[in-house]
């Protein structure tokens, strides 16, 4: 169940309207952030799993390219 609220959390905080003065870069990047942090708090995944998740969720969503995220 927290899995698939996670995914909910994420697809919506992506396609959600940018706040003012935000790049849709930023938008991306905070919807990995909250989905990190949804899962550390609820103990979704282990830490690690969690933070190997962040780094390649970066660059799959188009934040930064990979030799910049690793």
């Amino acid at each position: 169940f927290f899995l698939l609220a996670g995914a909910l959390l994420y697809w919506t905080l992506v396609r959600a309207e940018p706040a003012q003065g935000l790049t849709p870069e930023g938008q991306k990047a905070l919807a990995v952030f909250a989905l990190c942090v949804f899962f550390w708090v609820f103990e979704v995944l282990p830490l690690m799993i969690t933070s190997l998740l962040a780094i390649i969720l970066i660059p799959l969503s188009g934040v930064m390219t990979a030799s910049q995220a690793y």
